[in-house]
Order: structure tokens, then sequence, then C-alpha cells
């Protein structure tokens, strides 16, 4: 199983149901927030890293 990101709290979070079981719900949505909240300190840090 591949983790949805940040999509898993809202969008992807009844099919990844669907199709994996509700014993995937927690981890979707554990990654989601952390994803969520690793997104405005990852891009800034690799746009400076590219340059």
């Amino acid at each position: 199983m591949g983790y949805s990101g940040a999509t898993a709290l809202d969008f992807t979070l009844p099919l990844l149901a669907k199709c994996h079981g509700a014993s995937v719900i927690p981890n979707a949505i554990a990654s989601g927030f952390i994803l969520s909240l690793a997104v405005p300190v990852l891009v800034p840090l690799l746009y400076t890293l590219g340059q």
C-alpha cells in the first residue's frame, strides 16, 4: 500500500478504506497530518538547496 499523503485527510480516505479496509484509516490520517505540517518547512528548505 502506498500512502496518499495530505489527500488522505479528505479526498482519498474513503477510497483507501474501501480498498484496504478500516485498519489503514489511522495510518492514512497520521501520514496526511504529518505531511501537511511538513510542507511549509520542507518546500522552502528544498527550494534553497536547489539554488
